[in-house]
């Protein structure tokens, strides 16, 4: 979501960003300011309320998985980050509308879209950390589009949680004959509509991360 506030606290991000200190540093820093973040209803952004910006050190793995904070599966920040993106049809026949090439260019761009996830993990980390669908090892007989597989699970995805994700893992290990993650620092099941307990946005699980 874009980030938007007064221009003294839009400088200071970019002053902290940018000082050659490592006062700032995304991915590894939270900030907080002295009232809550603002998001109006219709509006894709979230306003920094006015007040001085406070920079902590990221909360330690063991405390985010008590809190609020989330950590990505695998905490990269810099280097080659191979994301595989995995399409998923259930037993009902249930499946995201989007092509294998429009999730390929929703997160790498690759038919031309100048906003995906790619490009945006690239500008948030001053280009340190470059997204890839370019793997270790050659499964380009299994690809539905760049950085895309498909597959089929028996189940719907009505069940529990517990029982999609090891039907999700089996079924993707079966496909490309290989043990996850494998080669990928992140593995992103794309998955239609809002399931038992609504639990999958962003959910982290040793290595692989599952998107609705």
């Amino acid at each position: 979501m874009p980030l938007r506030g007064p221009d003294e606290q839009i400088t200071q991000l970019q002053d902290l960003l940018n000082d050659g200190n490592g006062t700032f540093v995304s991915g590894e820093m939270t900030v907080a300011v002295a009232t809550d973040l603002i998001n109006e209803e219709g509006d894709d952004s979230v306003y920094l309320p006015p007040g001085e910006i406070i920079v902590a050190p990221r909360q330690s793995r063991s405390l985010r998985g008590q809190g609020s904070h989330r950590g990505l599966a695998q905490q990269v920040y810099k280097g080659k980050k191979p994301i595989l993106a995995v399409k998923v049809t259930d037993s009902g026949g249930l499946v995201h509308p989007d092509s294998a090439n429009m999730i390929s260019d929703k997160i790498f761009g690759t038919s031309g879209d100048k906003v995906n996830i790619k490009s945006q993990l690239e500008a948030c980390s001053h280009d340190k950390l470059q997204v890839t669908n370019e793997y270790d090892i050659n499964i380009s007989d299994k690809l539905a589009a760049p950085g895309v597989i498909e597959i089929d699970i028996p189940i719907s995805l009505g069940n529990d949680r517990r029982a999609i994700r090891t039907e999700l893992i089996r079924a993707t290990q079966n496909k490309l004959g290989l043990a996850l993650p494998g080669p990928f620092q992140n593995v992103m099941f794309v998955l239609e509509g809002c399931y038992k307990d609504c639990g999958w946005a962003a959910v982290s699980m040793g290595g692989i991360l599952c998107l609705a």
